[in-house]
């Protein structure tokens, strides 16, 4: 047997230990650790090593003691915990502010994806010419389109208006004028709020579902 699976195994038979010590279940470390079953049974059996955000959280939910911590942290690492390790109380009460922050940046994430996403398939039914994630030099698009030889620069924000910094959006959309990426911005914000348009120092805020409103004026 390798050193590598050994060393899996070994630390699988403890976190089973403390498990079944602490009365819990591996569906409901998995839900406390917010990862799949699957990939907690895999930790359990040896089959797979966790990532150290994932350890953390293991410890937090399981060790009661500094004792039972520097065991699985020594099994972890394959070495003795350095007495600068962050106390167990330190762990617990950072643990599930990481993982919010971290979830709360996905979420973030997945909108502004959903939202482009529309952006692209309302562009290619009425087939638009668009280039996708502009790049050049410094400077960056979500969506150039090319409308009869006038470019204009979508930018996609998923969020409302209050919760935008409208002055560094109005900046930014303007230094893509002032560059020459785009002869106009648009910044497009998600279907169902409130604003319909706005115009603010010539830079124009609007929900996707008047985009073709306002590209009826390039002749789209």
């Amino acid at each position: 047997m390798d050193d590598k699976k050994e060393r899996r195994e070994a630390l699988g038979k403890e976190i089973r230990r403390l498990l079944k010590l602490r009365n819990t279940k591996g569906k409901e470390l998995a839900e406390r650790l917010g990862v799949t079953p699957m990939w907690v049974s895999k930790i359990l059996t040896g089959k797979a090593w966790p990532r150290r955000d994932t350890m953390s959280g293991i410890c937090v939910a399981l060790c009661h003691t500094d004792e039972e911590q520097n065991t699985l942290e020594r099994l972890y690492s394959q070495r003795e915990v350095s007495k600068n390790r962050p106390p167990l109380e330190a762990l617990a009460e950072n643990y599930p502010v990481r993982k919010s922050r971290a979830m709360d940046f996905l979420k973030q994430r997945t909108a502004e994806l959903k939202l482009k996403r529309a952006v692209a398939t309302y562009l290619q039914e009425r087939e638009i010419d668009y280039q996708a994630d502009f790049c050049r030099g410094g400077l960056s698009s979500d969506f150039l389109l090319n409308l009869g030889g006038k470019s204009i620069a979508l930018e996609c924000r998923p969020a409302t208006l209050e919760q935008l910094d409208t002055k560094t959006e109005m900046l930014l959309a303007q230094e893509l004028v002032n560059q020459g990426v785009a002869e106009e911005t648009l910044i497009i914000l998600p279907e169902g709020g409130e604003l319909h348009q706005l115009n603010l120092d010539g830079i124009e805020f609007m929900a996707l579902q008047y985009l073709g409103d306002r590209l009826s004026k390039f002749g789209v």
